[in-house]
This record gives structure tokens, sequence and C-alpha cells, in this order.
């Protein structure tokens, strides 16, 4: 859990390292900006998912009723042999039901199913200095909404030090 988000903002922004900034704001696909950056070289590893009840503040965000039941995953993005983000994704048990394939993804990143459709774009980004992760100190983290079937999907990622030697645009 990452505590203390905050709506994206030029001030939300400005408490980022500069070269992470633009990404940070993009509403687009983050898988296709690595992709850009990275080429066929960025990997991304399935290490768990499953099937629990949403906690109060993640069936806020997902404007669930409490205990929800989401479908849950977290991958691990790779370049040159460093981690480079955590991301995790929260699907609606009802939303699964509209996009069985999110169940079936593997190591496939799910922004190269969800932003398929050009005219996809995140809602409801917001900004988070992040929890650290087991062994993984993080930048920052982000989450946002993305609009799939009748729902939603929460799609946080947790930014790690070597993405700042990435060329960025």
């Amino acid at each position: 859990m990452t505590p203390g988000w905050r709506p994206l903002s030029a001030a939300a922004l400005r408490g980022l390292p500069a070269p992470l900034r633009p990404l940070a704001g993009d509403a687009g696909s983050v898988t296709a900006a690595l992709r850009r950056v990275c080429g066929a070289a960025l990997e991304c590893r399935l290490l768990a998912h499953g099937v629990r009840a949403a906690t109060v503040e993640e069936a806020g965000y997902l404007r669930l009723a409490a205990g929800a039941m989401v479908f849950w995953r977290r991958v691990r993005f790779r370049h040159a042999g460093r981690t480079l983000l955590i991301g995790h994704t929260l699907v609606p048990v009802g939303v699964l039901a509209q996009w069985p394939a999110l169940r079936r993804l593997g190591d496939r990143p799910i922004g190269e199913l969800l932003f398929a459709d050009p005219a996809v774009r995140r809602q409801g980004i917001e900004l988070a200095r992040a929890a650290p992760l087991p062994g993984v100190p993080a930048l920052f983290a982000r989450r946002a909404r993305v609009p799939a079937g009748r729902g939603h999907i929460a799609v946080m990622e947790h930014f790690l030090p070597p993405m700042l030697r990435l060329p960025l645009p």
C-alpha cells in the first residue's frame, strides 16, 4: 500500500525527478513509452496474481463496494539487467467477466491490451511517494483508472531508480 496519493498537478510533478515528469504526467501507455526507449530488450515478467477482496482504499478509488472482489497482478519491467518499475493491476471481477483475456496475459504487459485502442486514456491519475517494496527502493508511485467495459481497472506503477538512466523524451 502506498499512502499519501495526490491528484496529478503541476505541484505534484515538481516533486519528482525532472527526467520522469513527462512520463508521470502522460495519460497513455507506460509500456509503449518504455518500448520506444528500450525496444525488444524490455522484459516484462509476471511476479504474482490472484483474486482477493479490495481494501477499503482500493474499493473507494475504483468506486466499488467495500470488500468487492478483484483480480490482481504484479509484474516487473527490466532492461539491461535492471528493474525499472513494478506494475500492479486491480481488475474488478465484473470487469474481468467482460475482459477474460486479462486473466491470461501471463508475462504480457496489460498496457499492450488496454492501450491497443488509441482513444483509451488514464483517468484519475494520482502520484505518491512510494512505500518501499521488499528489497527495492522506489522513487515514486503513480496510479490511474483506465475505463474498461462498464467499470475501471486500476493500474499502478512503482518507478525505480534505474528509470533515471533511461533516455526518456
